[in-house]
C-alpha cells in the first residue's frame, strides 16, 4: 500500500504550508496548479461530460439549471449549480470557456485566489438572485445556464481594470467591451427577454461593489467602496467607546453613577486653559563631542591598513584600488602569510 500511497501523493498535492502564496493554486493535480479558474472549467468539463452521457432528457443537468419557479419551490442550490448547466455545446462555448480562462487567469492573478473566488462565488450567487427575483417579478420563464454570464462578468472587469489595453488589431479594450455590451442589449431586446437585460445590468453594479471591495475598479471613483463590518474574533472584547460620552449614566456598568470625566480626555477636559511652557531654543547647535577610538592592543599598523584596504573594496571593488594600493595590498597580505616581499 506504501507505493501507492506515495504515487497518488504524486498526483494530488493539496496545499499547505509550503503553498500558501495567495498568488498559485489551491492545489497541485500532477503539473497543473489548480487555481480557482481551472477549477471552475474543470467542473464544466465534467458535466459536460455527464451532459453527453446521460438521458435524452437530462435529468441530471437539468436539475442545476437556475429556473425561478423551481428555486422558489425550495430548490435553493440551482441559485450555485447554474454555471455548470449545459442545454448544448459548440464552438462558442468552446470560445467563451476560453475567454474566461485567459481573463479570470489574470484576474485571479492579480488579486489572489482567495479573493477571485470571493468574487466568482459572490457573482454567480448575485446573477442567480437576480435573475429568480425579477423572473418570479415579471412572471417569465427564464432559465440560466453555462458559462456565458460568468464569462461576461470576468471580461468586462479586466476590460475595465484595463480600458486602453491593446486587442487584437490594436483595437482598445473598452471598445470591445462596449461592442460586447450592445450586442447583448440588441439581443435581450430582439428576443424580449426583460429578465435577462435587467438582470446583467442590476447584477453588474453589485458585481462593481464586489469587486471593488477586492480591490479592482480602484480608479473608479463613481463605484464606491464598502466597507463589511469586521466580525469580532472568539474572545476579543468590544471596542472602547474612545472617551465620547453617552450621555446615559452608568449603563452597563452596574453603579448606577455617571462615568467620572477622565482629565485627559477631550470630552472630560476643563474649559479653562493651562498656561504654556516657552522653551528658548538655542540659536546655534551644541557641538558634538569628539568620538574617540579606541584600538585594542593586538592590533598592528598592517592590521589597520589592511583594514582600511578591505573597506575600501567592499565600498568599490578592486577596481576601485590604486596600483599604489594595490601593491600595498600584496604586501601585507604576504607579511601576514609570512612570505618575505619581492
Amino acid at each position: 500500500m506504501a507505493p501507492v500511497r506515495r504515487r497518488y501523493a504524486l498526483i494530488v498535492r493539496y496545499s499547505g504550508t509550503d503553498r500558501d502564496d495567495d498568488s498559485t493554486g489551491w492545489f497541485r493535480l500532477g503539473s497543473v496548479e489548480m487555481t480557482t479558474t481551472n477549477i471552475v472549467l474543470a467542473l464544466w468539463v465534467i458535466t459536460l461530460f455527464v451532459w453527453a452521457a446521460e438521458p435524452v432528457d437530462k435529468p441530471i443537468t437539468s436539475a442545476m439549471a437556475m429556473i425561478p419557479d423551481d428555486v422558489a419551490k425550495g430548490e435553493v442550490w440551482r441559485l450555485f449549480t447554474w454555471p455548470w448547466s449545459h442545454e448544448g455545446f459548440g464552438l462558442f462555448d468552446i470560445i467563451g470557456a476560453a475567454i474566461f480562462w485567459i481573463f479570470g487567469t489574470q484576474l485571479e492573478a492579480q488579486v489572489g485566489r482567495k479573493r477571485f473566488t470571493w468574487l466568482i462565488g459572490s457573482s454567480i450567487l448575485i446573477i442567480s438572485t437576480v435573475a429568480t427575483a425579477l423572473g418570479l417579478l415579471l412572471s417569465s420563464e427564464t432559465v440560466l445556464s453555462d458559462l456565458d454570464l460568468l464569462q461576461l462578468v470576468v471580461l468586462l472587469l479586466y476590460i475595465a481594470e484595463y480600458p486602453t489595453r491593446p486587442f487584437f488589431f490594436n483595437i482598445p479594450a473598452w471598445v470591445i467591451g462596449a461592442v460586447i455590451v450592445a450586442l447583448e442589449v440588441i439581443n435581450d431586446l430582439a428576443f424580449r427577454d426583460w429578465v435577462r437585460l435587467l438582470t446583467v445590468f442590476v447584477a453588474a453594479a453589485l458585481i462593481a461593489l464586489v469587486a471593488r471591495k477586492i480591490d479592482l475598479l480602484s480608479n473608479y471613483d463613481r463605484v464606491p467602496d464598502v466597507r463589511m463590518p469586521r466580525r469580532k474574533r472568539r474572545g476579543e472584547t468590544s471596542a472602547p467607546n474612545r472617551g465620547r460620552p453617552t450621555g446615559r449614566s452608568g449603563r452597563g456598568s452596574g453603579a448606577g453613577a455617571p462615568e467620572p470625566k477622565r482629565s485627559g480626555s477631550l470630552w472630560g477636559r476643563k474649559a479653562e486653559a493651562e498656561p504654556a511652557e516657552i522653551v528658548q531654543m538655542p540659536t546655534r547647535p551644541r557641538p558634538r563631542p569628539p568620538v574617540e577610538t579606541t584600538v585594542p592592543d593586538n592590533f598592528s599598523v598592517d592590521d589597520l591598513a589592511l583594514d582600511a584596504l578591505l573597506d575600501k573594496i567592499s565600498e568599490g571593488g578592486m577596481d576601485a584600488l590604486t596600483d599604489a594600493e594595490r601593491q600595498s595590498l600584496d604586501e601585507l597580505r604576504a607579511r601576514r602569510r609570512g612570505r618575505p616581499t619581492s
